[in-house]
């Protein structure tokens, strides 16, 4: 196959691809290209990507390529948040293809890429007619793209831009090419997550195809914080938005949304933002489809009303069912007259009314006829008269058995009515009366009035359930939670069986129970509401707003009853009897969150024992039903008072340490300029030095070190005053070495040393060195005849003196010999010589 454009050169260097809407992404520019219409070569090498270039020998347009590796980049499709696609040649199998390259910057999350990856080759096992098919992908210059097939019919998107009804039979058409697909995808377990508008292309025979398979989900997690709802406002499932688990029943949603779009000429549902769409499609049902476009057929109206309902159960389980649906739908759409469905095909709302319409507009437009035939032709046969009559009478006589059908049902729905209605008027008015105790601050009266009201009711009558499930709010009015749990679970565990093909009357409290239980959300709810009287619906939005009330969720509860407060009825009567205690709670709320606001400022100041001290004063007096948003909030104000008190303490011990630390350190510099009383072996004064200080220092640390210094000085005196008194009892006799002689007695002036024929001579203790204290010592300690006791006592202050003079090694001897005699000095010698002892 000769392609038409082709490439003469590129160069390696790369650069950021250029034109209109271009994003990040890189691929090689194109210094020449060949005219696609004479083939003369064209230097581009200095213009950018996706610029129009004219041939200067035939004045032949066209646009500047870019190449990213073996894919020649030939027009900018479309751009995103996550890249941009375009509509390129592989030029090595020589086709066409759409390429969808990723931002460059994508490329450097690793498990981006591989999440990318798997889900490109998941979705490209998908080979079938209604899905665009994925051929390869990839990363080229750290950027990861997928290649897929070149559908170029358009987007059905820009199909319903126009603003106008998509004709029923094409939508229907369209519908049953996206199911065709969508099935496809499912047999081989994969979904698509986002079908819409925008994700339905058609090629050139107008085949419908479903484009980015099983890519939504993944590009769109990439900007999304966790537990953000995302997708497509107008045909995002329920279950999506509440963040459920989805399957292929969530898709056949989206394909129904996008199909009451096309035929409506909007989508199911709307709002300003997309958080109201959202919000409008958990909270009621999309408004028919025939209301918006009333020459429909039925059957399209109910295919598109089934793959709308909110509960996925209640959509169509299967493809195969859907497709039977549509194609039936499409039979129909396409064999029908449709100004005869209009004329027959009427809402049924008003149904006397509508029919009566139909009868007259019927009967005036053929008179009308026949007046005009008799007068335009006075020669018209009676045949032809005839004819006419018969067709008013085929007309009337339709008109009558419709109208009969409609009023049948209508008698059956009423009788229906009647049997739903749990109490007769007496007992509505009995139900006020124990509604009203509650208002009057009476829970308990309340509860047993219906108490009471439950002991008259029939065994099998629906007023024991309901019954049953207005005990529940004096229960949670009063923090019995547990009794109103067995009151639940009473309703929850009821059997009810169907009346006829119509659901039983006990779905109305079981739904609401399961609602209150947390087994159901408020989507299959409103879903149940639908099916019954509206009294019903209001009785859910008190419910609603109560559950949330006692859940501690205020805003929530305020929307409820604000909507409940609007509500009002004929009868019954005590659905509505709440309002005087809603618009109380409502009160109570208010005051409430005034307290919060003041609690949270003090809060936000860093005053948590204020903001805990005020909530605690509120929780005192406060309903019952707030205790559970004030918790919330005390423990938020006890979390800030902790931090508080940590930071206070923080201070406190920083502070602490500074003074401790001053008091050691004023402690070190008398020990400092105590050295020479050591060396002097004046202990006393050392000591005397220490405790002058005492008064000074302001932590016990300071104090326990004061003394331990003292008592080491004290120590030393107690050893230098037993070598005094062990040397003047026995002389120490000792041949040459440090005395110079035999010292003979000792005093606090120093040991006097006898010299021989010399006479004797005094050495002060100064003069004393630590060697000979220590010789000293160890020869009166050696000795028996010390007692035990004191000697282990000396041996301990003989270690502390060699400790002091840096003697660490033998101190660690002496003190274990000390603790040897005495094991009772182990701690003392501890204190005194932190590590000298093993552990």
């Amino acid at each position: 196959m000769k392609n038409p454009l082709f490439v003469v050169s590129f160069n390696h260097l790369g650069g950021t691809v250029a034109g209109k809407n271009a994003i990040d992404v890189i691929a090689d520019r194109v210094d020449k290209i060949a005219c696609r219409k004479c083939g003369s070569h064209l230097d581009v090498s200095g213009l950018p990507s996706f610029s129009v270039v004219e041939c200067p020998h035939c004045h032949a347009k066209q646009t500047v390529p870019a190449q990213l590796g073996q894919f020649l980049l030939l027009e900018l499709l479309g751009t995103g948040g996550m890249g941009a696609v375009y509509q390129a040649l592989d030029q090595a199998l020589g086709r066409y293809v759409a390429i969808k390259v990723m931002k460059r910057s994508l490329g450097d999350d690793v498990q981006f890429v591989e999440n990318f990856l798997r889900e490109a080759r998941a979705a490209a096992a998908i080979n079938h007619r209604n899905v665009v098919q994925i051929y390869s992908c990839g990363q080229e210059k750290g950027q990861p793209y997928i290649v897929m097939e070149l559908v170029s019919g358009g987007r059905f998107d820009e199909m319903i831009a126009s603003g106008n009804p998509i004709e029923e039979t094409r939508s229907l058409e369209i519908a049953i090419d996206v199911a065709e697909g969508l099935k496809a995808a499912h047999e081989i377990g994969l979904i698509h997550s986002d079908i819409k508008p925008a994700n339905i292309l058609f090629d050139k025979e107008g085949v419908a195809k479903v484009a980015d398979f099983g890519l939504a989900r993944f590009l769109k997690w990439k900007d999304e914080a966790p537990g953000e709802i995302w997708g497509t406002p107008y045909y995002i499932a329920p279950e999506k938005a509440r963040g459920q688990k989805v399957d292929h029943r969530s898709d056949i949603y989206s394909l129904g949304a996008t199909l009451y779009h096309a035929l409506g000429a909007k989508p199911p549902f709307d709002g300003q933002t997309a958080t109201d769409v959202v919000l409008a499609r958990l909270k009621n049902p999309a408004i028919g489809i025939r209301v918006i476009r009333p020459l429909l057929q039925p059957e399209t109206a109910d295919v598109v009303a089934r793959m709308l309902e909110a509960d996925p159960f209640m959509r169509y389980p299967t493809y195969p069912s859907l497709l039977a649906d549509l194609r039936e739908a499409l039979k129909i759409a396409k064999q029908e007259n449709r100004a005869l469905r209009s004329r027959s095909k009427k809402s049924s709302a008003t149904p006397g009314l509508v029919i009566a319409g139909v009868i007259a507009v019927s009967i005036a437009i053929l008179l009308g006829s026949l007046r005009w035939a008799s007068k335009s032709e006075p020669s018209r046969d009676v045949a032809t008269e005839t004819a006419l009559s018969e067709e008013l009478a085929a007309a009337a006589a339709a008109a009558a058995a419709t109208q009969q059908v409609a009023e049948a049902e209508e008698a059956r729905k009423e009788s229906l009515r009647s049997i739903i209605q749990p109490f007769n008027k007496a007992g509505d008015q009995l139900l006020v009366m124990a509604v009203n105790k509650l208002g009057e601050g009476k829970p308990s009266d309340m509860e047993a009035q219906l108490q009471a009201l439950y002991n008259k009711s029939s065994d099998r009558g629906m007023a024991r359930y309901w019954i049953s499930l207005l005990q529940t709010i004096p229960c949670w009015v009063s923090r019995q939670d547990a009794e109103a749990a067995l009151y639940l679970k009473e309703i929850r565990d009821a059997a009810f069986k169907p009346i006829g093909d119509q659901p039983h009357p006990g779905a109305m409290p079981q739904t609401l129970v399961r609602y209150l239980m947390g087994e159901i959300d408020e989507g299959p709810l409103y879903l149940e509401a639908g099916k019954w009287p509206v009294w019903y619906a209001d009785v859910i939005d008190f419910y609603v707003g109560l559950d949330y009330f006692r859940k501690g969720e205020l805003a929530r509860a305020k929307t409820a009853f604000a909507t409940y407060m609007t509500k009002q009825g004929v009868f019954p009567l005590w659905p509505y009897s709440f309002k005087p205690i809603v618009h109380d709670w409502l009160r109570q709320i208010g005051l409430w969150e005034e307290q919060e606001q003041a609690a949270r400022r003090c809060m936000n100041m860093g005053q948590g024992s204020k903001a805990r001290e005020l909530l605690e004063r509120n929780r005192a007096s406060a309903l019952p039903l707030l205790i559970s948003s004030i918790d919330k909030v005390l423990d938020q104000a006890l979390l800030v008072e902790k931090a508080e008190q940590a930071e206070q303490q923080r201070r406190e011990r920083r502070l602490h340490e500074e003074l401790v630390q001053q008091d050691l350190d004023r402690i070190d510099e008398v020990r400092t300029a105590n050295l020479p009383l050591v060396a002097a072996k004046d202990f006393r004064r050392a000591s005397a030095a220490l405790t002058k200080l005492l008064t000074e220092l302001k932590t016990p640390e300071g104090t326990q070190y004061l003394q331990i210094m003292r008592e080491s000085y004290d120590r030393m005196d107690n050893l230098k005053k037993f070598l005094i008194s062990r040397i003047s009892a026995e002389p120490f006799k000792q041949k040459g070495g440090d005395l110079g002689g035999e010292a003979v007695n000792a005093d606090l002036n120093g040991i006097r040393v006898a010299l021989g024929s010399n006479g004797f001579m005094l050495r002060s203790w100064d003069q004393i060195s630590v060697r000979l204290m220590v010789q000293l010592a160890s020869h009166y300690l050696g000795g028996t005849r010390t007692p035990e006791k004191e000697r282990a006592d000396q041996w301990l202050s003989l270690a502390v003196y060699c400790y002091a003079n840096g003697g660490f090694k033998p101190a660690t001897g002496y003190a274990e010999t000390a603790v040897k005699l005495d094991d009772s000095l182990e701690a003392k010698a501890r204190q005194l010589m932190p590590d000298i002892l093993a552990d």
